[in-house]
């Protein structure tokens, strides 16, 4: 069955001597893997369309639950811009990889491919590389069924504004909650506003946010504990990013 399906290449790696596999997260379809025929050919009219981040409509041949074949793809957008930068790409790489191991196959996810295409078009266009994507952690946080509890406490339920955060029970801790659980740790008030902002604002609402640098490392540290804890997934592109990050790349 032919299949024409707008789509974003997540992961793209080389088979046999000529052909690449790409998969697509597409709006309508979830994640779907497609081989590309002689895209590794340098006057290949495919090679384009299967470099990592690329925006398009993918016109592929598919039965059942096989692996498709791309028959004509038409480019909306390159990204060339996140593979020349190497920061971008460790960062749009974090983000693709997120949703190629979170997301199940062949499930659609319109929300996440929004915030997806939205996130990559951010980073292009120069805007906060980091909060956007802290955002889409979060965003996949949620979607995960690991949603962080910012306003009320997440061992007795009632409404807090306590600045104490128990990353294993999933959010704040009240004064007397508190108490009981003692390896709680102390956040501030504008990391706090900050993770309020991060769970309720999607990222076609973000605008300029001004944050200083001891609450965007904070907020990296929250949110690193908040994955390890509740998807315990090694990501390969986070390990790149820690490397850049120590050597001042």
């Amino acid at each position: 069955m032919l299949h024409r399906i707008e789509g974003i290449v997540i992961r793209s790696m080389d088979y046999g001597e000529s052909n690449k596999i790409i998969t697509l997260f597409t709006r309508d379809a979830g994640k779907v893997g497609v081989m590309v025929r002689g895209a590794k050919k340098m006057n290949s009219r495919h090679s384009a369309i299967a470099q990592l981040f690329t925006h398009g409509e993918f016109v592929f041949f598919k039965t059942g639950t096989q692996l498709g074949t791309l028959n004509h793809a038409d480019i909306l957008s390159s990204h060339h811009r996140l593979r020349a930068d190497l920061l971008l790409t460790a960062y749009s790489a974090y983000m693709a990889e997120m949703v190629d191991r979170i997301l199940t196959d062949n499930e659609p996810n319109p929300f996440i491919y929004e915030q997806l295409k939205v996130a990559l078009e951010g980073i292009e266009d120069g805007k906060d590389t980091q909060i956007i994507t802290h955002l889409f952690e979060m965003k996949m946080l949620i979607q995960a069924g690991y949603a962080p509890n910012f306003n009320e406490c997440a061992s007795c339920g009632t409404q807090t504004n306590h600045p104490r955060m128990n990353i294993q029970l999933g959010g704040l801790l009240c004064e007397i909650c508190a108490i009981k659980h003692p390896q709680s740790m102390l956040i501030t008030e504008g990391l706090l506003k900050l993770l309020r902002l991060l769970a309720r604002v999607d990222l076609h609402r973000l605008g300029k946010v001004e944050v200083k640098s001891e609450t965007r490392l904070l907020l990296k540290q929250v949110m690193r504990a908040f994955l390890d804890t509740h998807i315990g997934i090694q990501w390969r592109s986070q390990h790149v990013l820690d490397q850049m990050e120590k050597y001042g790349v």
